[in-house]
């Protein structure tokens, strides 16, 4: 009798065990599938952004585009001028200056970048005299923020290239 007890409790911990072991086989399966499926939607993620970044280089070369891309495109631009503006705002307040090479923060007095080496222009610096004509200092600052989206647009572009570039 307790022969016979020991015998089933034997097979039925047995039982468990491979019930368990396929269980945790079953377990692993099913969490590299997932990963599977995570790995492909991350590649088709990392396509969408690429097909974004060459339709933006189209935009930023003047290639012409149908109006709600271009439309997207102006959002994208308008938008990394503002984080320039605020990157800006954010440096003065720390008594620094952006470079325009390679948009690292340098002390205001800097000669050079020290991220990147550039000569700081201080012509970038548009300082406007508050006795100017107020036509001369529209005209001042339109100029300045023209200048400095392009250089906005230029850097954008460089940094998507170098990205792609390292990605391969």
């Amino acid at each position: 009798m307790a022969g016979d007890f020991f015998t089933d409790f034997g097979a039925t911990i047995s039982k468990a065990a491979k019930d368990i072991g396929n269980r945790a086989d079953s377990f692993v399966e099913t969490q590299k599938i997932r990963a599977k499926i995570l790995s492909e939607q991350k590649l088709i993620e990392k396509d969408f952004t690429d097909l974004g970044k060459m339709l933006y280089k189209r935009y930023v070369d003047g290639e012409p585009l149908d109006e709600t891309m271009a439309e997207v495109c102006e959002d994208i631009t308008q938008r990394k001028i503002a984080i320039a503006a605020h990157r800006e705002t954010m440096a003065k307040m720390n008594g620094e200056t952006i470079c325009a090479a390679c948009g690292a923060s340098v002390p205001e007095d800097a000669a050079f970048c020290m991220q990147c080496g550039a000569p700081i222009d201080r012509e970038m610096e548009t300082v406007v005299n508050p006795t100017s004509a107020p036509e001369e200092t529209e005209d001042i600052r339109k100029e300045a923020e023209a200048a400095e989206a392009e250089s906005i647009i230029n850097d954008a572009v460089t940094e998507e290239e170098d990205e792609d570039n390292q990605e391969e």
